[in-house]
């Protein structure tokens, strides 16, 4: 992402991601998974999920759970959405994507 995308608390986000080649052009990994983990403190927000890209694209729904605060206290939040596409023997790629979650004072 080139901008970071403010998410409102509790609210449902999508992250379309591009997994590429080498030559920068979207291919298809073998398998696919990501998580997500709160930036600050490390804290596993979601747990490794497998994806299912097609064409090396594929979106990502950022839900309810994921865009909950972990310490309320905080004005906002950064996520870290990390992705890992395995292409065969001793070829994967990592990527991380990170978001901020604006704390709605009235949100419970």
């Amino acid at each position: 992402m080139t901008a970071e995308l403010t998410v409102q608390e509790k609210s449902t986000a999508y992250l379309t991601v591009t997994l590429r080649d080498k030559a920068g052009v979207a291919a298809q990994p073998a398998s696919a998974e990501y998580w997500i983990d709160d930036h600050e403190s490390g804290v596993s927000v979601r747990a490794p999920t497998a994806l299912s890209p097609t064409a090396g694209v594929v979106e990502i729904m950022l839900n309810k759970v994921d865009n909950t605060f972990v310490a309320q206290t905080r004005t906002s939040e950064r996520r870290r959405v990390t992705i890992h596409g395995v292409y065969g023997t001793n070829d994967e790629l990592y990527s991380e994507y990170v978001y901020r979650i604006a704390n709605l004072s009235e949100v419970t």
